[in-house]
């Protein structure tokens, strides 16, 4: 435990994922109550963020993982709210490693499974820097077991962000952050303008494509969150989703069973809180695209799309995206959210349907003296390489301009 001024007393407990609740009746009560606070945390973090939801993180554990040693450090504040009780004030899931090529001391590892697409930390927003100061005095206290630790793909701008670089900054603590590329992203209040603009000019480019699309018969669109997800759209999603190029190189959920289960186990928690979004595409009744969204918070994060190969001049998948950008400034059950996360990856046709874009990298901090001499160093190794890498293209591309 440390004590910060004004914050009352705090507490970072480790918490083994594998086996929570598992072994007797009173530890499956604290562990429903352990679940509960976790969630919600997530309506209070400074960033939300469905990645790191227990209605995600503990079905990829059990389903994708359950042989790795994953573990929640779960930072407290005790009689934080006067009452005497113990507050879940942030929360970060980790896996300990010996060392890496992102850090060559045993350091800690922000885990995220095969279908993550953002990590990082939940922070309550009304104490987050003093949480985030109670995980950094834990690391201090436990400087015999790690130096560090590493995200690999969180925000690198944004309230976290400016947080942790402040508190590492203001320690002497080392950070590192390398990777840095863009996240298409929706802020619907700020990028309304510049959202319905872009929208509409994609919705002129695709008028051949929805054109084709309703001769062949009636289309419609359909957007579910009330009342959870039913089973005949989860089972559409899959089937959709396994079509294609990704069935047949065995990437889609529906190749493997764990995967599967997976994915409808969290379609099941996110979806019986409210929590899960599906916009489906429909011809004459019949769903040929479907889109899987998840929310924390006030923030949805787009996680996987489906569509059939067999109306692929159509780009029904395409004209289910353009949809439900609309739907953000139409549609009812949509009205609740400020922020939406694409997901997708740098030049993906779903990356350039959406208006705005943030930093995503990979983030080293080193918590000790050792670890701070290690990440400087392999910082330096890194610089290095890229310019060795950028003076040898410039160098080729010299050698072919003087050829021609």
């Amino acid at each position: 435990m440390t004590n910060r001024p004004g914050s009352g007393e705090w507490q970072v407990r480790s918490i083994d994922l594998r086996t929570l609740g598992q072994s007797s009746q009173d530890d499956s009560s604290r562990a429903l109550t352990f679940v509960k606070q976790w969630t919600e945390l997530e309506s209070r973090a400074l960033e939300a963020n469905a990645y790191l939801s227990p209605h995600f993180v503990l079905p990829a554990a059990q389903h994708l993982d359950p042989n790795v040693p994953i573990f929640a450090l779960a930072i407290e504040r005790q009689g934080g709210d006067n009452s005497g009780q113990s507050q879940l004030a942030g929360i970060g899931i980790f896996r300990s490693v010996p060392a890496s090529k992102d850090f060559p001391l045993p350091h800690l590892v922000a885990y995220r499974s095969r279908h993550s697409f953002l990590s990082g930390l939940l922070l309550d927003r009304a104490c987050a820097s003093e949480a985030f100061h109670a995980l950094l005095d834990h690391f201090r206290a436990e400087h015999r077991r790690w130096h560090g630790f590493v995200f690999q793909g969180t925000w690198g701008d944004g309230p976290t962000w400016d947080l942790m670089q402040a508190a590492t900054k203001s320690r002497g603590m080392a950070s590192h952050p390398w990777n840095d590329r863009r996240r298409a992203v929706l802020s619907p209040g700020t990028d309304r303008a510049t959202a319905e603009a872009m929208i509409a000019d994609q919705v002129r480019a695709n008028v051949r494509r929805a054109k084709r699309l309703n001769q062949m018969g009636v289309v419609t669109w359909s957007l579910l969150r009330p009342g959870g997800i039913p089973e005949p759209t989860t089972e559409a999603f899959l089937s959709l989703e396994h079509e294609g190029w990704k069935g047949e190189d065995k990437s889609s959920l529906r190749s493997n069973p764990s995967d599967e289960a997976f994915f409808r186990a969290i379609v099941s928690k996110f979806g019986g809180d409210g929590r899960a979004i599906f916009s489906e595409l429909l011809l004459d009744g019949r769903t040929i695209s479907s889109t899987s969204n998840f929310v924390s918070g006030r923030s949805a994060f787009a996680f996987k799309i489906g569509w059939s190969p067999e109306f692929a001049k159509a780009s029904p998948g395409v004209q289910n995206e353009l949809a439900l950008l609309r739907a953000v400034y139409s549609h009812e059950d949509l009205g609740d959210l400020d922020f939406w996360d694409s997901g997708a990856t740098e030049g993906s046709y779903v990356d350039k349907l959406w208006p705005s874009r943030r930093s995503i990298v990979s983030l080293a901090v080193a918590t000790t003296r050792l670890g701070r001499v290690a990440l400087r160093a392999l910082g330096t190794a890194r610089t290095l390489r890229r310019r060795y890498r950028a003076r040898t293209a410039a160098n080729r591309a010299a050698a072919a301009n003087a050829r021609t």
